[in-house]
C-alpha cells in the first residue's frame, strides 16, 4: 500500500505510473470501433450493402440502420448515462460490446425478419450503450486539469477513422465473397473477443485504484476540498436535478445545438453550392478531405486550448469560427477561396465536438456527467435533426445562397452568445450546504 500523508507533508513520489493516459488510449479504441468511420454500424452497412438476400434486403438493412443510428441513441442515451453512473463505464462498455457481438451472431440466422430487426437493434443500442458516452464519463473521472486535452486526444481516431473507409469496403467485400453468414460469425467473435481485456482495461475511477484525477499527489481535506484547476475553474458536483434547473445547462444546449446544427447545414448544402459553381466531384471530395483534416487538428487542439483558458471562452471561439467559415462560403468559387472555409469549419467543428464534452465535465463535475450528458444530448440532438430540414426549405423557397448563409450565420452567432453567458462554474446547491470553507464561492 501507499504511505499515508499528514498534512503539512510532501507527498512521497508515487510508486506507480497514472493510469489516465493509459485509459485514454483505451477509450480511443473503443471509440475507433464504434464510430461511424471505420466502426462496428459501418461493417453492419459495408457487409449488407450489396446482398439483397437478407431479410427484407440489404439496402433496407442500411436505411433501417441510418435512421436508427440518428433517432435511437438519442432516446437511448439518457438512460445509458443513468446506467454508467450506476454502474460503471467498464461494465456499460462490456455489455455494449455483448450486445454488438450478439447482434452480428443472430445476422447469421437473418433469413427470418424479426430476428433481422432484433439484430439491428442489438448492433446500434450495443454501440450506443458501450462507446463515447461510458468512455467520456470514465476519463472526466480520471482528469480535472488536463480534462479537455485528454477528451481531445481519445476522439481523435474516431475522427481519423473515415480515412480508413476504403479499406473497410475491401474488407467487407472479400468476406462477403465467401460466406455471408460466415462473416458474420466471425465478426462477431471478434467483436465478443474483445469483452475480457477490456473489462480489465476500462477503469471506472482512479479513487478505487489507488490515484486521484491527473495523478496529483494527496493532500489535506481542507486544500482538495477548495483546490481549483491551472485556469481557476472551480470544482463542482451537481446531480442531475440540480443541473437541470441552471441556466448553464440550458445556454450549453442551446449553443451545443444551434453551433452544431449551423455546421450540419453547411455540410448538407456545400456539395450543392460546389456542383453550381462548377466544382468537380474530385474537387468536391477534395474540399471535404481538407475539412476532415482540419476537424482532426481542431479536435486535439482545442483540447489543449480548453485546458489553459475558461472553457466558455474556447467553445466560443470554436462557434466563432464556424460563423466566419459561413460567412466565406458566400465566396467559395475558387480553390483558394474554398479552402479557407473548409478549414475553419472544420477546425470549429472538431473543436467543438471535444469541448463540449469537456465543458459538461468542468460544470457539472463528475458524479453525475454520464446522466447529465444523457439527458443534454436529446434537446440538442433534436435541434441537428432540423438542420439540414430548414437548410433545404430556405434553399428551396428563397433561392439565394445568401439568404442561407446570412440565416446560418445568425443562428452561428446566438450559440456563440449562449456560451460567452454561461459565466464561471458554480459550486452545486448540495456543495453550497454541506461545505462552507474559504475560497470557495457558492
Amino acid at each position: 500500500m501507499d504511505n499515508p500523508v499528514t498534512a503539512g507533508e510532501s507527498p512521497p513520489s508515487p510508486r506507480r505510473r497514472f493510469y489516465g493516459w493509459r485509459l485514454v488510449l483505451v477509450g480511443a479504441f473503443v471509440l475507433a470501433l464504434t464510430g461511424d468511420g471505420f466502426g462496428v454500424p459501418k461493417i453492419a452497412g459495408e457487409l449488407l450493402g450489396d446482398q439483397p438476400s437478407y431479410g427484407s434486403g440489404g439496402n433496407g438493412f442500411v436505411v433501417g440502420l441510418a435512421l436508427l443510428r440518428s433517432v435511437f441513441p438519442a432516446v437511448l442515451l439518457p438512460f445509458v448515462g443513468w446506467a454508467v453512473d450506476r454502474w460503471g463505464a467498464r461494465r456499460m462498455v462490456v455489455w455494449g460490446f455483448a450486445s454488438m457481438g450478439g447482434g452480428f451472431a443472430l445476422l447469421a440466422a437473418s433469413g427470418f425478419t424479426p430476428i433481422y430487426y432484433l439484430s439491428l437493434l442489438a448492433l446500434v443500442g450495443g454501440s450506443t450503450a458501450g462507446s463515447q458516452l461510458p468512455m467520456a464519463a470514465a476519463v472526466n473521472n480520471w482528469f480535472r486539469r488536463r480534462r479537455a486535452t485528454a477528451m481531445g486526444v481519445m476522439l481523435l481516431p474516431s475522427v481519423a477513422s473515415v480515412f480508413f473507409v476504403p479499406l473497410l469496403s475491401a474488407a467487407a467485400g472479400l468476406l462477403g465473397s465467401v460466406n455471408s453468414p460466415a462473416a458474420w460469425l466471425v465478426v462477431a467473435a471478434v467483436v465478443l473477443a474483445l469483452i475480457w481485456p477490456l473489462s480489465r482495461f476500462v477503469r471506472n475511477r482512479p479513487e478505487d485504484h489507488g490515484q486521484r484525477p491527473d495523478g496529483i499527489a494527496p493532500v489535506s481535506n481542507v486544500e482538495a476540498a477548495s483546490e481549483r484547476s491551472d485556469n481557476g475553474v472551480e470544482f463542482s458536483e451537481y446531480t442531475w436535478r440540480e443541473a437541470i434547473r441552471t441556466r448553464q445547462f440550458w445556454l450549453m444546449i442551446l449553443g451545443i445545438g444551434l453551433s452544431s446544427s449551423m455546421s450540419v447545414a453547411v455540410i448538407f448544402v456545400i456539395p450543392l453550392l460546389l456542383e453550381e459553381r462548377g466544382f468537380s466531384s474530385l474537387g468536391s471530395g477534395t474540399v471535404f478531405l481538407v475539412m476532415t483534416v482540419s476537424s482532426l487538428v481542431g479536435t486535439g487542439v482545442a483540447g489543449m486550448i480548453g485546458d489553459r483558458v475558461p472553457i466558455r471562452w474556447a467553445m466560443f471561439g470554436c462557434a466563432a469560427l464556424q460563423v466566419v467559415a459561413t460567412g466565406l462560403q458566400l465566396f467559395a468559387g475558387t480553390y483558394p477561396t474554398v479552402f479557407p472555409f473548409a478549414v475553419l469549419m472544420g477546425v470549429g467543428s472538431g473543436g467543438l465536438i471535444t469541448l463540449a464534452l469537456a465543458g459538461r465535465g468542468v460544470y457539472f463535475g463528475r458524479r453525475n456527467f454520464a446522466t447529465i450528458t444523457g439527458i443534454s444530448v436529446v434537446p440538442s440532438h433534436l435541434i441537428q435533426l432540423f438542420a439540414p430540414v430548414a437548410a433545404g426549405l430556405i434553399i428551396e423557397f428563397q433561392q439565394s445562397w445568401f439568404m442561407f448563409s446570412a440565416a446560418t450565420m445568425v443562428v452561428g452567432a446566438v450559440g456563440c452568445l449562449c456560451f460567452a453567458l454561461l459565466g464561471n462554474p458554480r459550486l452545486s446547491p448540495s456543495q453550497s450546504r454541506d461545505v462552507e470553507l474559504p475560497g470557495l464561492r457558492a
